[in-house]
């Protein structure tokens, strides 16, 4: 094995040798430390090429060779090298890493938790997919390395199995290279990360697979649900304007639609969600808003809302109340037409219950003023 080859996105020197002790990366700048296999016996099979291998390559085995299914590992100058010190099996060997992997994981021991690396990297993916390290972005590379990049974050705090990366860069018809093509994909990120200083190693690999393992502070759609979490708290205190105060963090994180231009199930299946989370919140952000009399202010919001999202009734009442309540009264109805013609249009249906008994309210002039009332579903 040449010096520069890398192998399952490992390149020589993560993995060293002390003495009868292996030394293995495990998260980020962590590592952990096991005794060597068998006294006595050399590394063949156990090790072959620089790499950690089974007697028999096969699926389940996190160290296997070329045809395995998991995470060989690189190791520095023990090619055919005798060790010494107590026996462990290979099976041990991965329970017990996938095991500290894991538990770490738990504890919050991702990659960048130490104190001299707090906040140094970010990910970033409510726009388009952006890794910073200390200084710089990272140039993650194509079209295939952001979809890779993007399907483990699209599974945050999960090991996804080498088998689902496949399914998700190859979903009709993977090529028979397609688990080499894997590593070699992982390999070229890690580097990448590696070049713009980003914080430990946060792409991680892990049984059956790999794990993405950023800080959740460090992650801007992290960030983006704990300030709705806390907006939505300070909002059930009746602190109104924090509240609003955080809805409004929380959605300046976004620079785009999320994970913007990447394909692939799981990528577009975590964006609806997220993107649903943002409406929502910005929909709960409007009503308190106008709870406190800022009806004029919000007329074009609103308007532009009803516009990018025409089948949301809760905006469209929005829009009705902020109209009525700014003197508008026929702009309010003229806004319910429209609703109900989309509506039929588009789906076949009248407006919900509470839209219509809105619009009936505006047409009498007996239009609700309390907070409560002003939620249209």
């Amino acid at each position: 094995m040449s010096s520069g080859q890398a192998y399952w996105g490992y390149t020589p020197g993560d993995v060293s040798s002390q003495g009868s002790r292996l030394d293995l990366p495990i998260f980020g700048e962590d590592r952990m430390v096991l005794p060597a296999p068998q006294a006595g016996r050399k590394l063949e099979p156990l090790v072959t090429g620089g790499h950690f291998a089974s007697d028999g390559p096969g699926p389940g085995n996190e160290f296997a060779g070329a045809d395995g299914s998991g995470a060989p590992v690189n190791c520095r100058n023990m090619e055919r090298a005798e060790v010494r010190g107590n026996d462990l099996s290979i099976s041990q060997l991965r329970r017990d890493v996938t095991s500290q992997s894991r538990q770490r994981h738990a504890e919050g021991g991702c990659a960048g938790t130490s104190e001299n690396s707090r906040g140094s990297s970010t990910l970033g993916l409510l726009g388009t997919l952006e890794v910073w390290g200390v200084r710089r972005r990272a140039a993650i590379g194509g079209p295939r390395h952001q979809s890779l990049l993007a399907a483990l974050a699209a599974r945050p705090g999960s090991v996804v199995a080498t088998e689902q990366l496949i399914d998700d860069l190859w979903p009709e018809k993977p090529p028979a290279s397609a688990r080499q093509q894997v590593q070699n994909v992982v390999a070229e990120i890690r580097r990448a990360l590696r070049l713009a200083n980003v914080s430990g190693s946060p792409l991680i690999s892990c049984f059956p697979g790999y794990l993405l393992c950023f800080r959740d502070d460090s992650v801007d759609s992290r960030r983006f649900e704990a300030e709705v979490a806390e907006a939505r708290r300070s909002a059930g205190q009746r602190a109104y304007e924090d509240a609003v105060r955080r809805f409004r963090v929380a959605d300046a994180l976004w620079r785009g639609p999320a994970f913007q231009g990447i394909p692939g199930r799981a990528v577009r299946a975590e964006a609806k969600r997220l993107e649903e989370v943002r409406l929502d919140a910005a929909e709960e952000r409007l009503d308190i808003e106008l709870a406190l009399g800022r009806h004029r202010e919000l007329i074009a919001e609103l308007s532009q809302l009803t516009i990018l999202h025409p089948l949301r009734e809760r905006a469209w009442g929005q829009l009705m109340l902020a109209l009525y309540r700014a003197g508008r009264q026929a702009e309010a109805l003229s806004a319910y037409a429209r609703a109900r013609r989309i509506l039929a249009d588009e789906l076949g249906i009248d407006p919900c219950r509470e839209l219509q008994e809105l619009a009936g309210a505006i047409l009498r002039g007996e239009v609700w003023t309390s907070a409560r009332q002003s939620h249209c579903w």
